[in-house]
């Protein structure tokens, strides 16, 4: 019984261990500008041919990093794996993990947008706005009409 335990406790720890940073502020909203970086995700796997734009930006808030985004709304059931799929994604710095992206929220249109922000644990540096923003790739599975399980994967296309 006691292995058992000390198995379970092994697997999950490493889990555990690799959860992107979370938020230490609440989501606060802010309107789309020219400051914004766009990638490109591609929708792989079970559902190929489909990608969503995501516009994110790096600022100042106080003595740490504030980073805003949104992805642009596909509509139908790809939204609802999109929101799945950032839950257990990170938005990186020039590959750094920095904050769970978790926060961003959809949107219809760049113009009229209003990004989610979120204020990081990371310090601010006066290069960060210039840095290289992005999402962690990664996969996702999904139960379809209650029993077939499907896999969908995001990957950058565009820098």
């Amino acid at each position: 019984m006691f292995r058992r335990y000390m198995f379970l406790l092994a697997l999950i720890l490493p889990i555990a261990g690799c959860a992107a940073p979370e938020p230490i502020g609440p989501v606060t909203y802010r309107h789309f500008d020219s400051g914004y970086q766009k990638t490109d995700l591609l929708l792989r796997g079970s559902f190929t041919g489909t990608s969503t734009e995501v516009y994110l930006r790096a600022g100042k808030s106080g003595a740490n990093l504030e980073v805003c985004g949104f992805y642009i709304r596909r509509g139908g059931n790809e939204d609802s794996w999109i929101v799945d799929w950032l839950e257990d994604a990170e938005v990186t710095l020039n590959g750094e993990g920095i904050v769970s992206a978790g926060f961003i929220n959809s949107q219809y249109q760049p113009d009229s947008a209003k990004a989610a922000c979120v204020v990081t644990a990371t310090k601010y540096q006066e290069d960060q706005p210039n840095g290289f923003l992005t999402i962690s790739e990664g996969c996702h599975s999904v139960i379809l009409f209650g029993f077939r399980r499907s896999t969908f994967c995001f990957e950058r296309t565009s820098f």
